[in-house]
C-alpha cells in the first residue's frame, strides 16, 4: 500500500509521459488510488450530509443518494464538498468524493490542467470524465474522475467527483455515481467555463 501511494505521488509530481500511449492521458496512465488518497474524511467524523444539500455560495443544489451519508469537514470550516463511503466488502473502501472550490488565478504559475476526457452531463452543466483501472493490494479497482467548471458572474468554480470502487462492485457503484451527478444543479450560472 505504501509503495502504491509513493508511486502515485511520484506520478502526480513528475507526470508519466513515458506511459502515455496515443490517446491516453497522464491521469489515465497513472496507477489507481484508494479512497485515502483522494479524501481525508472518515465515516462518522465532521458534518453529515443526507438528502438534498444546498450551498448558496456556489449556487449549488445536489442530492446525496438514499440511504447514504456524505461526510465533510468540521462545522466551522467552509463548505468544499464531502465524501460518501459506499457499502464495503473486504478491507478496501469504495467511496464517492465531491469537491468544489473557487478558482484562484495564479498568473504565470497556473497549474496545467489535464486535457482529454469524455464529455458527460453533470446535472445542468457539462463535465469531463476520465477513468483508469488497476490493482490495489491485488484487488482490481477502478477510479473515475468527473471534472467540471462553472461561472457565476466574475467567479469560476471548479469541481471534481471521484468514484473509487472495486471492479466487482463497479456496476452498483457507477449507478450511485449517476444518481449523484444527474440531479446536481447550479443556479445563476453563466454556464460551463473553459478549464
Amino acid at each position: 500500500m505504501r509503495a502504491t501511494a509513493s508511486l502515485y505521488l511520484l506520478f502526480a509530481l513528475l507526470g508519466s509521459p513515458l506511459l502515455c500511449a496515443a490517446g491516453t492521458s497522464k491521469w489515465e496512465a497513472a496507477p489507481v488510488v484508494p479512497c485515502t488518497s483522494v479524501s481525508l474524511a472518515s465515516p462518522g467524523r465532521g458534518v453529515s450530509y443526507r438528502g438534498t444539500v444546498r450551498n448558496d455560495d456556489y449556487g449549488l443544489t445536489l442530492v446525496v443518494p438514499p440511504n447514504l451519508t456524505g461526510w465533510g469537514a468540521a462545522d466551522v470550516a467552509p463548505f468544499h464538498g464531502f465524501t460518501i463511503f459506499l457499502p464495503e466488502r473486504g478491507r478496501l473502501r469504495a467511496c464517492l468524493v465531491f469537491e468544489i472550490h473557487l478558482r484562484v488565478a495564479l498568473g504565470d504559475h497556473a497549474t496545467e490542467r489535464e486535457s482529454g476526457g469524455h464529455e458527460v452531463q453533470v446535472g445542468n452543466i457539462k463535465g469531463l470524465r476520465w477513468e483508469r483501472t488497476g490493482p490495489l493490494d491485488g484487488v482490481p479497482f477502478k477510479n473515475v474522475m468527473v471534472e467540471f467548471s462553472v461561472g457565476r458572474g466574475e467567479e469560476v468554480y471548479d469541481g471534481q467527483v471521484w468514484l473509487v470502487t472495486p471492479l466487482e462492485a463497479v456496476e452498483k457503484n457507477e449507478a450511485v455515481l449517476s444518481a449523484f451527478l444527474s440531479p446536481m444543479r447550479f443556479e445563476g450560472t453563466d454556464g460551463p467555463r473553459a478549464r
